[in-house]
């Protein structure tokens, strides 16, 4: 069997940070309750890696944050996730004293700035997302001039009140249905700033998925269900293979020996919160295979 492996594929900078950042703080303070409002990043290995690390990861619903923010004993250290969070939950902890750790992803804190840069010029913002992902979230509580554009849903125009806002996107869209949302708002508002948010790692792994050669049988995309990017891998996959059969699957595991056999050829991309190691032990399955 041929394996093509995309590229790149494993942590991209942002998981990086993230993971070191919450490391170092256990190091830093070895006897101190740690805790991650949500998950860290959308793997479930990593998190129970943390878990390993004594690191817990606070698994309740985006509206509760404030709430638990309000309650939690104030000994202990919150670490805000990669996604970014709502700007009221640092007013909570300020209120309260917390010791807060932010781990936000560059790419992501910098689509915030051009945010917030654009309402302080009174501009109007769509945001291009997913309701319920923690960085849509976060980027709507930046001001009351933000609006959503769920990608799932139609947009209303209509709340909108000038005609030329800047259109910001989360960071772990798909290209592809970036460019039909972007053709959709240009249609109802020419003088619209479509801006390019979508980070480089994110639009280098979906490039790659595209540029698989088009005789693989099957692709398989690694990585959790509840990664953004890796979902958006799949769904890439899918568009750009129609003939492959596309498997999205965690680990190893997950693999479905019994149809290998069905394969001459296939495919294998990872999303950018997903382990090296897991990746790599698949590739290798998939080499080794007879």
């Amino acid at each position: 069997m041929q394996v093509f492996v995309a590229n790149p594929h494993g942590y991209c900078e942002g998981v990086v940070h993230a993971i070191a950042l919450a490391e170092q703080v256990r190091r830093e303070y070895p006897n101190t309750p740690i805790d991650v409002l949500g998950m860290l990043v959308h793997n479930e290995k990593v998190i129970q890696q943390l878990k390993e690390n004594q690191i817990t990861t606070i698994k309740i619903p985006i509206s509760h944050y404030a709430d638990f923010l309000s309650n939690v004993d104030a000994s202990h250290i919150i670490i805000f996730t990669a996604h970014g969070h709502d700007r009221k939950l640092d007013q909570i902890a300020t209120q309260r004293k917390l010791h807060t750790i932010d781990a936000t992803c560059n790419k992501v804190y910098d689509s915030f700035l051009l945010i917030e840069n654009a309402l302080n010029a009174g501009r109007e913002v769509i945001y291009l997302g997913k309701k319920g992902h923690p960085e849509a979230e976060a980027a709507l509580s930046r001001g009351k001039d933000v609006y959503l554009y769920d990608v799932d849903q139609d947009f209303n125009y209509q709340q909108l009140k000038t005609n030329n806002p800047l259109v910001i996107s989360q960071t772990t869209l798909s290209i592809l249905e970036l460019k039909g949302c972007h053709l959709d708002i240009l249609a109802m508002l020419p003088n619209a700033e479509i801006g390019n948010e979508v980070c480089s790692a994110t639009r280098l792994r979906q490039t790659a998925v595209q540029q698989l050669p088009s005789f693989v049988d099957a692709i398989y995309i690694i990585g959790s269900t509840q990664s953004s990017n890796t979902t958006k891998l799949a769904q890439i996959a899918k568009i750009s293979h129609p003939q492959a059969k596309v498997r999205h699957i965690a680990e190893l595991s997950e693999l479905d020996q019994s149809e290998l056999n069905q394969f001459s050829a296939v495919g294998v991309a990872s999303g950018a919160s997903t382990p090296l190691f897991i990746t790599n032990e698949i590739i290798e399955f998939l080499k080794h295979y007879q």
